[in-house]
């Protein structure tokens, strides 16, 4: 499977580096971080799978910003 983990904080660091033992995993966040794995917003939205590891109040937000003009 090709997962993206979106939110690089510890919690997103530990999905991702469970994840990416047995499958094709990035890592991404709203800053660029010097992580192994780490790629840009646009790029991890391309994969089949995401993994939202942000904080709650923020998931509507995020969301809307990323998916309101994908049809």
């Amino acid at each position: 499977m090709k997962i993206a983990v979106v939110g690089a904080g510890k919690w997103g660091r530990a999905l991702h580096y469970a994840f990416s033992r047995k499958n094709d995993t990035v890592l991404t966040s709203r800053t660029p971080r010097e992580i192994p794995g780490f790629v840009p917003v646009e790029e991890a939205l391309e994969r089949e799978h995401l993994i939202l590891a942000i904080p709650a109040q923020h998931v509507r937000r995020w969301l809307e910003e990323h998916f309101r003009d994908r049809g």
